[in-house]
């Protein structure tokens, strides 16, 4: 387990049962996934330019308490994928545009993660649960400007 460690010059990032590593202001692209975080906590994704990755531009498998904020993630066919036991998690203010999908939930019903302010612009599908029957749509509202979508939520 690593701790407090910046990620610098990389084309892709995989992390497994990591504590605080930082990732920001990297281009990640043509990977099968930019970002990856597997059973990892509190590490901050920031400012990173993914795009044209074959699954997701980030993916967090049973992951909690991660930062994913400000980041231009297209192209990818899923742009964020929070799966498993991935809770406590906070995704805000980035530019999720021209995915297949832009936020996908899969797995375990999350819990306790807070998804604002972004903006999911021309994704084929702005936002998947998986669980559909966990009922989503009283806790996650879309709300329409212009061609941008913002998912404002707490799941």
């Amino acid at each position: 387990m690593h701790a407090d460690l910046r990620v610098e010059d990389a084309g892709q990032v995989i992390l497994v049962k990591c504590n605080s590593i930082i990732i920001e202001n990297l281009n990640f692209s043509h990977t099968d996934v930019g970002i990856e975080l597997w059973q990892t906590k509190n590490a901050r994704i920031a400012n990173n330019s993914i795009k044209n990755n074959r699954y997701s531009g980030i993916m967090l498998l049973d992951s909690s308490n991660n930062n994913i904020a400000g980041n231009n993630i297209t192209k990818d066919n899923i742009g964020v994928s929070l799966d498993g036991s991935s809770n406590f998690n906070t995704v805000s203010g980035n530019n999720i545009a021209n995915n297949n999908v832009g936020l996908g939930l899969y797995g375990w019903p999350p819990k306790g993660n807070s998804i604002y302010h972004n903006n999911f612009i021309n994704n084929t599908e702005q936002a998947y649960n998986q669980r559909s029957n966990s009922d989503l749509s009283h806790r996650c509202s879309l709300h329409l400007s212009g061609s941008i979508h913002r998912l404002d939520s707490t799941i």
